[in-house]
């Protein structure tokens, strides 16, 4: 009898609940319900359209593209595009290799104490003007071998 009872009980806050939920969300009548076909088919018709659009555009006069990529670069020469940074010469031993210094400050992130970061990187030097001690602006270029990837621009100073 107990459990009958109990049983009765949560069934009644079930449909209680119910029709809760029925009263602050109603269902849409018919009359309120959008087409859902109609927007299907305009959306459709948009894709169709870009897409004509993206074909049209793959198939470009070289001349046409050209004069996009100089709109895109307008005042960049290649050189402008490329990395650059400030280092100083460590090591002039080899040849046409010359291996610099990159010093750069890093504020921890949890810590919030400044780093110091030090980076080696093997630079072409083609003239074979710099000397250890000169601080130098290299630019990232062409692969020239295996570890030498950036060339000098210019001797900001020189070593005394």
């Amino acid at each position: 009898m107990k459990n009958e009872e109990k049983n009765e009980k949560k069934e009644e806050k079930k449909n209680e609940e119910k029709t809760e939920a029925a009263e602050v969300f109603p269902k849409p009548s018919e009359a309120e319900k959008k087409p859902v076909e109609k927007k299907s088919e305009d959306e459709k018709e948009a894709k169709a359209e870009i897409n004509l659009q993206i074909e049209a555009a793959a198939v470009l006069p070289k001349e046409q593209v050209k004069e996009t990529r100089q709109k895109v670069n307008k005042g960049k020469s290649g050189l402008t595009r490329r990395r650059r940074l400030i280092g100083v010469v460590i090591s002039s031993k080899s040849g046409k290799t010359v291996k610099i210094e990159i010093k750069k400050w890093h504020y921890h992130s949890l810590y919030k104490k400044r780093i110091k970061l030090k980076k080696k990187i093997m630079v072409h030097d083609a003239k074979s003007e710099v000397k250890v001690g000169d601080m130098v602006q290299i630019i990232e270029s062409r692969p020239i071998s295996k570890l030498k990837k950036w060339q000098i621009v210019s001797v900001i100073e020189k070593a005394k």
